[in-house]
């Protein structure tokens, strides 16, 4: 199977923060991230867990399909 990855809208979304905040997580190292491309940056849903667990927030509420 492989590994969800998501973009900083889709955690800003998620998260309830703004799309700039999430950019300055990854920017500051604090939510880890990779750019493919050079451009954006896209955060594996693992990433994006421990981030949610290890800074004391709340996981993130699943969307409805």
């Amino acid at each position: 199977m492989q590994p969800k990855y998501y973009s900083c809208q889709d955690i800003a979304s998620m998260t309830g923060k703004k799309l700039k905040t999430v950019w300055n997580w990854c920017n500051s190292g604090k939510l880890r991230a990779s750019r493919p491309g050079g451009r954006d940056y896209l955060i594996a849903e693992a990433d994006f867990l421990e981030f949610m667990q290890s800074d004391n927030r709340r996981k993130p509420e699943k969307k409805s399909s």
